[in-house]
């Protein structure tokens, strides 16, 4: 007795071992793998090119993060824990029953090819619909995220029922797609549940036959009452290990796929030169040395469009030139603005920044070198200094500094300061508040070049009379680049580019544009009303500009 129980404590002492290593050593592998992959698939979807989210749906992005991420991180301890218990507890049975009946293996192992032939079957189709439910899923996390984000416009329109409808439709598709996955596992569970019967049965017939009392095979060999008792006991979970080792080790296939499947997407993800440290070109370290901006025959395409959105387009800034671009929606104002900072790649032409072609240089350091102020003000939760000043590179001065050229002085103050808490995108700011946070954001960079792609467009007349004239006071001496919404938005240029179709139709000083006949500009003035179109010459001649463009403007005083 005392050797058995010695026997059991060491047996005992074992599991435990192998359970402690095993929760130490393996759940640290998985979890590191699959950390790895995210870091992985996060850093080239980060330096993608801007162009690469234009071809893929927001649900797509959504789903490799949410679900095929998820899928690795909670199925993949399971499925292999599974998997061996399944398969170790199957082949214990296995090997007990051949101890006391030595063919019906034979007859399991016939059953489980039988077995497989389903399998194969089922996982054939269920493939199929695995990827349908998945690209069914896509559809529903796009329209709850777009839902989320528009939901001011979808209530301020009442827009309500239409954008449920959309949502119950999306829904819909992926639930038939869900069903049908359901249905097709219901189909196999059903074929294990016959084998494991069928087991079950055999095993108990010819236990029946070899009986040491009425077996009718006997003569061969016999299995005792006790012995087939033992049997029958043990079979009982063949039916749960059947399943499981099945099941398990299609969760594992699949899994694999799915790893298999996100290694290639980061593979053939794009990317941008954004990491490259050196310059192709001979730059000196001081570049640029001035804000010269110049665009020679650009063209730039996009990819789901035949013609290009910019074609031929010429044009040649100074160091100080304040200009800028007008033209109706889709003339491709904001293509100019993509092809500068190379969000998109050129088709032809180059673009020349202080006499460099920015085609030759690492993204990180062409973008470094400009200052941009988007439609959309990019605020970030934190506080007042942190969305001034991210990367801690400015003293507290030069921020007070740019937000009293932005007349935001007395509201941060009013705040708490500089380290005022700011909401996630600025909720706690209105709209005007969280663009001039922007402008002075960009004039704290003292970039040579400040390029303003409808910063405007959205504010009212009194906010875009404050960007402008922080604009104005803040970004002297450097070339400003403006991309304009409004008519008003000119006064301060000493230069228009009328662009018509990606074409640039023409350019020169607003007031000779207003003068020149047929002009597109002076009709473009016309067309906002006469008050306005006589409010904005009025305007621009008590700017001090001349009519030759020699003049730079300083401040923005007129509601036009």
């Amino acid at each position: 007795e005392g050797f058995w129980l010695s026997l059991y404590g060491l047996m005992v002492f074992m599991e435990l071992s192998l359970c402690y290593i095993r929760n130490r050593i393996y759940p640290s592998g998985y979890v590191a793998s699959v950390e790895l992959l995210h870091k992985s698939l996060l850093r080239g979807l980060l330096h993608a090119p801007l162009s690469f989210f234009d071809t893929r749906r927001t649900g797509d992005i959504l789903r490799l993060f949410s679900h095929k991420l998820s899928q690795l991180d909670t199925k993949l301890h399971m499925a292999f824990e599974f998997f061996l218990y399944g398969g170790g507890f199957l082949a214990f049975i296995l090997a007990m029953c051949s101890v006391y009946i030595y063919y019906l293996p034979v007859i399991f192992l016939l059953l489980l090819l039988l077995l497989s032939s389903s399998t194969r079957l089922y996982d054939f189709s269920s493939s199929l619909l695995v990827d349908y439910r998945e690209k069914a899923r896509s559809p529903v996390l796009a329209t709850f995220a777009s839902t989320v984000q528009g939901l001011p416009s979808i209530r301020a329109y009442s827009h309500q029922a239409p954008s449920i409808r959309s949502l119950h439709q999306s829904l819909d598709i992926h639930t038939r797609a869900h069903l049908a996955c359901a249905a097709a596992e219901g189909w196999l569970y059903c074929r294990m549940m016959l084998v494991s019967a069928a087991v079950y049965g055999c095993t108990a017939l010819c236990l029946a036959l070899h009986s040491e009392h009425h077996g009718a095979l006997r003569v061969l060999f016999s299995v005792s009452p006790g012995s087939s008792s033992f049997i029958l006991l043990n079979l009982c979970f063949s039916s749960f290990c059947i399943h499981t080792f099945v099941t398990r080790g299609m969760d594992l296939r699949n899994l694999a796929r799915e790893r298999a499947s996100l290694e290639r997407t980061v593979e053939k993800m794009p990317q941008e030169a954004s990491m490259r440290g050196r310059w192709v070109g001979a730059v000196s370290g001081g570049w640029p040395l001035d804000g010269s901006l110049a665009l020679e025959s650009v063209v730039v395409r996009y990819p789901s469009s035949p013609t290009p959105a910019v074609r031929g387009l010429t044009l040649s800034l100074v160091t100080g030139q304040k200009c800028a671009i007008v033209g109706r929606t889709g003339a491709g104002k904001s293509t100019v603005v993509a092809a500068i900072t190379r969000v998109r790649e050129l088709e032809g032409g180059r673009v020349l920044l202080s006499g460099v072609d920015v085609a030759t240089l690492g993204i990180r350091q062409l973008r470094t070198a400009i200052s941009v102020v988007g439609q959309e003000p990019v605020i970030f939760a934190g506080s007042i200094r942190r969305n001034l000043d991210p990367f801690e590179e400015r003293q507290d001065g030069e921020l007070w500094d740019v937000l009293d050229k932005a007349a935001l002085r007395a509201h941060v103050e009013g705040m708490g300061g500089l380290g005022a808490a700011v909401a996630d995108l600025g909720d706690n700011l209105s709209e005007g508040q969280r663009q001039l946070l922007c402008v002075s954001r960009a004039l704290l960079r003292k970039r040579r070049l400040l390029v303003m792609d409808e910063a405007t467009a959205s504010l009212d007349a009194d906010t875009e009379r404050r960007v402008g004239r922080a604009v104005a006071l803040g970004a002297e001496g450097a070339t400003v680049l403006q991309v304009a919404h409004r008519m008003a938005a000119v006064v301060g240029c000493d230069r228009v580019v009328v662009m018509d179709k990606g074409v640039g139709i023409e350019s020169g000083h607003p007031l000779d544009l207003l003068d020149k006949p047929g002009s597109v500009f002076a009709e473009m003035v016309a067309a906002t009303g006469v008050e306005r179109g006589r409010r904005l010459r009025q305007a621009l001649e008590d700017e001090g500009v001349s009519k030759k463009g020699l003049g730079v403007a300083t401040h923005y005083h007129y509601d036009v």
